[in-house]
């Protein structure tokens, strides 16, 4: 019908073959090695610089360097002129950020509507209300002491058994 002759049509299933899973495999132990040695670099990385705590390097710099890759590939396009590719990377990246952290966002703020609406409902303000709101706060801030002293991987060597 859209001019393939019987037996080309795109739909054919095909086999990618034994070497071609045995690359994947090797390529996918090789970045789970990579990954869990830059985990447990960060504690030399902080260690000898008072300035970077580690939670700076955990929430700003590993961020930036996991779209690295990205960033070097708009900007070394965008100087070769070829706008349309720099405008598919940006679109991309946005994307990422537009259909994960933002409805995350969403549905985390949604629940924490409901204890707020309830103490601010009758448009009156008490005392006992606003303390109320602080203890509301506080198990949120108490993870956040805790929390921040761990990486957010939780599965590598480092955040299981060593110790700083």
């Amino acid at each position: 019908m859209l001019g393939f002759a019987t037996g080309d049509c795109p739909t054919d299933q095909r086999d990618i073959g034994n070497a071609v899973e045995l690359m994947v495999a090797i390529i996918s132990l090789a970045i789970a090695f990579c990954a869990e040695y830059m985990v447990n670099s960060v504690s030399a990385l902080t260690a000898g610089h008072s300035a970077i705590s580690a939670e700076f390097v955990w929430l700003i710099l590993l961020p930036i360097v996991g779209n690295a890759a990205e960033h070097a590939t708009a900007v070394t396009v965008a100087v070769k002129d070829k706008m349309d590719l720099v405008i598919g990377v940006v679109v991309g990246l946005s994307m990422q950020i537009a259909l994960f952290v933002i409805p995350l966002l969403v549905a985390v703020l949604f629940v924490a509507m409901f204890p707020v609406n309830y103490f601010i409902a009758d448009g009156k303000s008490h005392w006992l209300e606003g303390m109320l709101l602080i203890c509301l706060d506080a198990p949120l801030l108490s993870m956040v002491r805790v929390f921040s002293q761990f990486p957010p991987l939780f599965f590598c060597s480092y955040a299981i058994g060593e110790k700083e």
